[in-house]
């Protein structure tokens, strides 16, 4: 039994220009999780991928950041 979680943002669901390089990353990541739910789900270990559009920093420096405590409440 397990768990294993990925964050991943929208430009690889949607594309924007100028974010490829990021884009391929995040595509690989969020490839790897699929691949891992097809091969790991019977032995009851969970995937989760969570896509996050914000900069996430302990301390605050505007309203693009959020706090870590923040999104493991929601």
């Amino acid at each position: 039994m397990g768990v294993f979680f990925s964050l991943g943002v929208s430009t690889v669901v949607k594309g924007f220009a100028h974010f490829s390089v990021f884009v391929m990353g995040k595509l690989t990541l969020r490839s790897l999780g699929q691949f891992l739910v097809r091969k790991l789900h019977s032995k009851n270990i969970h995937i989760g991928y969570f896509i996050i559009d914000r900069g996430i920093e302990k301390q605050t420096y505007g309203y693009e950041m959020i706090h870590p405590d923040t999104i493991a409440k929601t």
